[in-house]
């Protein structure tokens, strides 16, 4: 029984972390397409500096949307799992360092990148060949 419930936990825990990086993604993406300005209110005037340099900069907006998609649509499902961690990993070090330096939210920082290094941790196996790839 426990087995299940450790299966459950990791899988829901995946699914989770999948939904909200393809729904900002979806979100974002959605309004670039329809032509409405991405505008995301920050915490304080740092922050909102450099959410609007990568707004004005307009590649990053889109470019961090895609690869919150793409990044959640291969973490729901087991098999692809490694890859979207792979493909979410340099935005959540992002996430981690705007709040920990900009905002000052360091708990909602480090959740990310701590549910991320979960994930990684249990998906460690898989990367092991990207630093054990033999000629």
């Amino acid at each position: 029984m426990q087995g299940q419930l450790e299966i459950w936990f990791w899988r829901l825990l995946r699914w989770l972390y999948a939904a909200y990086f393809m729904f900002v993604g979806y979100i974002v993406l959605g309004n670039l397409l329809h032509g409405a300005a991405i505008h995301m209110h920050q915490p304080n005037s740092a922050a909102q500096a450099f959410s609007d340099a990568l707004e004005a900069s307009g590649f990053m907006y889109p470019t961090l949307a895609a690869c919150y998609f793409v990044g959640g649509l291969a973490l729901l499902f087991q098999r692809t799992a490694p890859l979207g961690l792979a493909i979410l990993g340099p935005s959540v070090v992002i996430i981690l360092l705007f709040h920990t330096f900009l905002t000052g939210m360091y708990v909602w920082g480090a959740g990310w990148a701590l549910v991320w290094l979960l994930m990684v941790w249990r998906y460690r196996k898989s990367f092991i060949p990207l630093w054990s790839y033999g000629a």
